[in-house]
């Protein structure tokens, strides 16, 4: 290899390495409103909010009282295009239900950590957050590499 083919090779594979050397940190918020959140490097943020289930149903037509009636024009929507459109947001303003069963969040506000690994309970100030996960994190290393599970 000539120097320019070992440059070349070198300006292709340091931005990945040093890319590939920082972790990222997943964080996940639940809220019962709509919450933006601003980015921070080296984070992956998902914002769940748990009210967007009421606003999805609230879009659900409303079906004659006759139940025979009801579930045949039930059943026409369901397999319309509205109707598929209807289920799928349904499932997604649910995800965040889910994730937090799954994790075994107790309460909202909460910040997620890691797929549920450490969690501070209370506020939706994801730097904050961040700093008091980053404090902790720095003054449990070294016991035994501990990486979380303050819930």
């Amino acid at each position: 290899m000539n120097m320019t083919s070992i440059l070349s090779f070198l300006f292709l594979i340091l931005p990945s390495l040093a890319n590939a050397a920082i972790p990222i940190t997943k964080i996940e918020v639940f809220v019962e409103l709509p919450l933006v959140v601003t980015g921070i490097p080296n984070t992956d943020i998902t914002v769940f909010d748990l009210s967007r289930k009421d606003a999805v149903k609230a879009t659900a037509p409303h079906f004659p009282p006759n139940p025979e009636a009801a579930q045949i024009m039930a059943k026409a929507w369901l397999d319309s295009p509205e109707g598929k459109s209807y289920v799928q947001n349904l499932k997604a303003a649910y995800a965040g239900h889910s994730k937090m069963i799954g994790y075994g969040v107790l309460k909202v506000p909460a910040i997620v950590f890691d797929s549920g690994k450490f969690v501070i309970y209370g506020s939706t100030d994801v730097m904050q957050a961040v700093k008091d996960y980053d404090d902790y994190m720095l003054a449990h290393k070294k016991d035994n590499n501990y990486l979380g599970g303050n819930k």
